[in-house]
């Protein structure tokens, strides 16, 4: 609750759903299902991913 009180701006931006977004997790969840591996997202080496395999841009609304 204090995050919603201190930023409600950024918390009114989350709100609703994304369907982009959670096709894209739900193909990367599917991916390491069917591959038995885990994508990686962040890490402390440098990483290059294919432009297909991050996420939308988020909506600008």
């Amino acid at each position: 609750m204090m995050f919603l009180e201190r930023f409600p701006h950024v918390a009114e931006k989350g709100a609703g759903r994304d369907w982009a977004y959670a096709g894209w997790l739900m193909e990367m969840l599917g991916r390491a299902e069917r591959d038995h591996g885990l994508p990686v997202f962040f890490a402390d080496y440098p990483l290059s991913p294919n432009a297909a395999d991050l996420p939308p841009v988020p909506n600008p609304d």
